[in-house]
This record gives C-alpha cells, sequence and structure tokens, in this order.
C-alpha cells in the first residue's frame, strides 16, 4: 500500500488546505488589531475631550443615522456577500456590482430625504443651527458609500485594502474629533461633522489607491433569475436588520427614556463600547477571514470542507470569548481607568455583565452566518425578533430597578435568549454540516 501524502492530514496538511484563507487572514489580523489598538486609544483621547452628556447625545443620533443604514442598505449587501461566489465563477462581477449601486444610490436617496427632514424638524423645534443638517447629510452619504465599498472588498477577499482603509479611518476619527471640538466648540455638530470628514478621507484614499472591485472586470450581464433570487434573499433581511438594531443598541434609548439623563447614556455607550471592541473585532477577523471560503464552499457543494471550516470557526469563537469574559471580569477597573477619560469610571460596573453578554452574541453570530449560507433567512430572522423582544423586555424591569447598571444586567439574558434560539433553528434545519443529523438538504 503507497504510503500517504504527509501534506494530507496534521498541521501541514491544514496549512496546505487553508494557504490561501491563511495569506488574507494576515492581512484581517493586521488590520483588525491595528484598528482595535487605534480605536482604543482613539476612545481615550475622545473620552478625554468630549464629556458624557455630548457623548450620549452623539452616540443615540450616530445610532439613528445606522438604523437607516441597516435597514435600506445592508440586506442589499448581505444579499451580494452571500451570491458573489455565484457572480465570480460565472463572470457577472462588473454587472453585480452595478445592480448593487443601483439598489443602494435609490435607498440613499430616501435615507437623505428621511435624514434632512427630520434633522430640520430637530432644528426647528431645539432652536439648533441648521449646520447639523448639513454634518447629517454627509455623513449619511459617506457611511453608506464606506459600506458598499468595504463589503464588496469582503466578498472578494481583497484585505488587504480593507484593512488599509480600516486603519486610517480609525486614526483620523477622533483626531478630527478632537481638533473640532478644541476650535470650534463641543456640540453635536460639530462631532458628527468630524465623523463624517473621517470617512470621507478614507473614501479619497479607497479612489486614489485601490481598485474597488468590479470597476475594471469584464461586463457580463447578471443572469435575471439570480437577480430575482437575490431579491428574495435580500427581502426577509430587512425586518432582521432591524431587529438586530433593536437588540444591539436600544439599551441607550431606553436609559435616555426612562432616565432622562444623557450623562449615563454617554458613561454606559462608551463602556458599551470599549467592552464590545475586543469581541466585534476577533469576531471581525475570524468571519472576514473565514466567511468568504465558506460561503463559496457552501455555494459549491463542498459540505465537508463546509462542515470542517464552521467546526473550526464555532470552536475558535468560543474559546476566544471566553478568554475576554474572564479578562474583563478580573480587570474590567484597569480597563476602564487606562481606556476611558475620567469621567466615565462608572462603566466600569456595567463592564464583566456586558462582556458575558458578548460571548453569546458572538456564538450566535457564527450560528447565524451558518443559516445565511444556506439561505434560511427565515429562521435568522425569528432568532433576531426573538432577541429583539427578549431586549425591550428585558432592559426595561432591569433598568426601571438599576438604572443603567440593569441595561448591563440585562446583556447576558437576552442575548443568551437568541443564542438559544439560533441553536435550535440550526439543529431542526439540519443542514449537512450540522453534527448529529441531516434531515433536510440545503
Amino acid at each position: 500500500m503507497a504510503s500517504a501524502d504527509p501534506a494530507e492530514g496534521g498541521i501541514r496538511g491544514l496549512v496546505t488546505r487553508y494557504r490561501g484563507i491563511i495569506g488574507q487572514g494576515g492581512w484581517v489580523i493586521a488590520g483588525q488589531a491595528a484598528t482595535g489598538i487605534l480605536t482604543l486609544g482613539g476612545n481615550r483621547l475622545i473620552t478625554q475631550f468630549v464629556s458624557p452628556e455630548l457623548y450620549g447625545a452623539v452616540n443615540l443620533l450616530q445610532n439613528s443615522l445606522v438604523l437607516l443604514r441597516t435597514l435600506f442598505c445592508s440586506p442589499t449587501l448581505n444579499a451580494g456577500l452571500r451570491y458573489y461566489p455565484e457572480a465570480e465563477r460565472g463572470r457577472y462581477v462588473a454587472s453585480l456590482r452595478s445592480h448593487l449601486r443601483r439598489n443602494i444610490g435609490r435607498s440613499l436617496v430616501l435615507m437623505e430625504i428621511l435624514t434632512v427632514g427630520a434633522a430640520l424638524f430637530w432644528c426647528w423645534s431645539r432652536g439648533a443651527p441648521l449646520d447639523v443638517v448639513f454634518g447629517l447629510a454627509l455623513f449619511v452619504a459617506a457611511d453608506v458609500t464606506r459600506t458598499f465599498e468595504m463589503s464588496l472588498f469582503n466578498a472578494a477577499r481583497r484585505q488587504r485594502p480593507a484593512a488599509i482603509l480600516s486603519a486610517t479611518e480609525t486614526l483620523v476619527r477622533p483626531l478630527l474629533v478632537v481638533l473640532g471640538v478644541l476650535v470650534l466648540g463641543p456640540r453635536i455638530d460639530v462631532v458628527m461633522g468630524a465623523l463624517a470628514l473621517s470617512i470621507a478621507v478614507t473614501l479619497v484614499l479607497l479612489f486614489a489607491g485601490f481598485e474597488p472591485v468590479g470597476a475594471a472586470a469584464a461586463p457580463k450581464l447578471l443572469p435575471p433569475a439570480m437577480a430575482d433570487e437575490m431579491r428574495r434573499y435580500a427581502i426577509p433581511l430587512v425586518p432582521i436588520a432591524l431587529m438586530n438594531w433593536f437588540t444591539s443598541v436600544s439599551d441607550r434609548y431606553i436609559i435616555a427614556w426612562f432616565s432622562h439623563d444623557t450623562f449615563m447614556v454617554g458613561v454606559y455607550a462608551a463602556g458599551y463600547g470599549l467592552v464590545s471592541q475586543p469581541f466585534l473585532l476577533m469576531h471581525a477577523v475570524i468571519a472576514l477571514t473565514l466567511r468568504p471560503a465558506y460561503f463559496s464552499a457552501v455555494a459549491s457543494g463542498n459540505d465537508v470542507h463546509a462542515r470542517h471550516m464552521f467546526r473550526v470557526w464555532l470552536l475558535i469563537a468560543v474559546v476566544i470569548c471566553l478568554i475576554g469574559v474572564a479578562a474583563f471580569f478580573v480587570g474590567s477597573t484597569l480597563a476602564v481607568d487606562i481606556l476611558l477619560g475620567p469621567r466615565y469610571r462608572g462603566a466600569i460596573s456595567f463592564a464583566p455583565w456586558i462582556a458575558l453578554g458578548y460571548l453569546f452574541y458572538v456564538v450566535e453570530q457564527v450560528l447565524e452566518q451558518k443559516l445565511l449560507a444556506y439561505k434560511r433567512t427565515g429562521a435568522v430572522l425569528t432568532a433576531q425578533t426573538s432577541g429583539a423582544i427578549a431586549s425591550v423586555v428585558v432592559t426595561i424591569p432591569c433598568v426601571l430597578r438599576f438604572g443603567a447598571k440593569g441595561a448591563a444586567y440585562a446583556c447576558p439574558i437576552y442575548f443568551s435568549i437568541q443564542c438559544l434560539i439560533a441553536g435550535v433553528l440550526l439543529w431542526r434545519s439540519s443542514p449537512p454540516d450540522v453534527p448529529g443529523g441531516a434531515r433536510a438538504s440545503p
């Protein structure tokens, strides 16, 4: 009997099998590490010069704009991400880009109308300067354009430009915010304008230094059947996006609604951002590295490869998140003292519970990516809806009883409920790479 090729097993086999993924993963790790370090340093700089009241007000406003992008753009971009492997194999990438750009462009027009109308009403009711209208309109346009291009870079596995652009924006953002506050004063319109300008700087670098995905590809029309399938795939993602927003950021609005205290909103938002950042960066590193290849394996019917990648993805996520939770339970005081300004020390009591919540959140996101890979958007909607309902039902009484600290107590409860629902739905749907059964084919 011939001896087995040593490259087929062990560490060497894994390296051979995933060489391309590992190469791209190096850029993902470098980019996310730089982004993480710069984000933490930037937050320390911002919280040194921006009061919790202003920080909280900007956070509420910014999350409202993120809701618009999440509703009107994210479903289309997620559909493009999922169907990019098919477009790449059929050489429809340029047509896919044009199709996505047209849809995103129409959504952007509607978003700008809603944003400008709401900003004008807010300025009129509060007697605020109209500068905020321009700042918000610029932020929306820049944010949507940046998200569109970065999503395509990720789909095409072009992690090098994505890493460079992400790190650049993270470096520029706090510098512009602090400069604006020092020169023009601590105002909402100044901070939002600085955030928009930091994205604009990134876009200038993107178009000047890198070739956008699909911009130079040979034109070949996207099949109408694929366009229709993408539309059907994206429609359930609209309520999913809304539910995800409720689960992720509704706690700030609940605190503001019941306490009318933007100071505590700012402290909570800063602490939440500090704790969630390492977990989100870790998840992003793994997802940006494995998700394009995983979606491609599922799309091509390579179930054995897809099954192995999913198990590795889930195992890495669980182990790293457990380490992160332990670190925040032991060292939350040190982390807050070093990485947030002195007016934000109240975040110490929030940190461990938010970290525990993000353990369940990251695991749920991995399960959710599997459901999306097999086009089970209805199951994702069910999981997201359960999490959104739980986040409101659990957070309101906790905030009424414990104040802002109650929102932190609620975090692991509603994220664990969402994770449990996603796990049950994944087990019941049983695609072929779910351990323990294969009752349904993808």
